[in-house]
């Protein structure tokens, strides 16, 4: 991460055409700092740090985004959102062994999507005994509860297709998201679970749990303001219309509908194409 610091503030330099002596010159900062920062000697203060981004005429903002994308978890994140299972065993690769031996959470991140990939090359018992493991070492992490609902939803579904207790693994995630805090930073994250939830218990047709969770969800939605995931859960709830013989069947489905205008989802418009209404 610090290489990639010191790679991106000379990038900008360069984009300036500035030599060290000059980034001193207009920062006020001395170009011992700046070489040694440029060096990986050191960082500087966080005051000098920040005035060498103010001028190089750096956006925070566009700094700390550009530090999201080089995260190893978060690009992990975005390959997991869009099922690119070779992009995620492309970073896994680069992920040094050490660095996963040194930070546990970076070490469990990427053992939950080395999991996520042997489910999909259809290695489910391989998959179930990755995510097992990790759960244990999670258990008593108060700082990764999100995370390990998520793992448990990840086991209830296997455990689903492996003829093993799966209510086990549902009830603790719920459990577990009802203990998180709910910010703008990890709400799409329970959204996502309890979308995933209130699907497995409308096949095990628990449907008091379906409604509980998919109220949850949208009120979430409500709650910050956002779309995201919006159409899934519409979509959950159509099933769910349909499987408690529903009044409003139709109306969900025309709704849904209306919501694929604005939110297109290939997977949600096949699987509409696949019901009779």
């Amino acid at each position: 991460m610090l290489k990639e610091m010191i790679v991106f503030l000379k990038e900008k330099r360069s984009l300036l055409q500035w030599t060290q002596c000059d980034l001193s010159s207009e920062s006020a900062i001395s170009q011992t700092v700046i070489s040694r920062i440029e060096n990986g000697h050191d960082t500087g203060s966080i005051r000098e740090f920040f005035m060498l981004l103010e001028t190089l005429d750096i956006d925070r903002d566009e700094f700390i985004e550009r530090l999201d994308l080089i995260s190893p978890r978060k690009r992990l994140d975005d390959a997991r959102k869009n099922n690119d299972f070779m992009k995620m065993k492309e970073i896994l690769k680069m992920i040094p062994s050490n660095l996963r031996e040194k930070n546990k959470y970076l070490h469990t991140h990427c053992v939950y999507h080395e999991a996520l990939i042997d489910y999909e090359e259809n290695n489910k018992i391989c998959a179930y005994e990755k995510l097992n493991d990790i759960q244990h070492v999670l258990e008593n992490d108060s700082h990764s509860k999100l995370l390990l609902s998520e793992i448990h939803l990840a086991l209830g579904v296997l455990s689903l297709e492996l003829n093993l207790d799966a209510f086990k693994h549902f009830k603790k995630s719920s459990e577990l998201l009802n203990t998180v805090n709910e910010t703008k930073y990890n709400f799409e994250r329970i959204v996502k679970v309890r979308c995933n939830l209130a699907a497995t218990y409308c096949r095990r047709q628990l449907f008091h749990l379906v409604n509980r969770e998919l109220n949850q969800a949208t009120a979430l939605l409500k709650r910050f303001e956002s779309t995201y995931f919006k159409l899934e859960i519409e979509y959950a709830r159509l099933l769910f219309y349909i499987n408690t013989h529903h009044k409003n069947i139709k109306k969900q489905y025309q709704y849904i509908l209306y919501l694929l205008e604005d939110y297109p989802n290939e997977k949600v418009k096949q699987n509409l194409s696949n019901i009779r209404i």
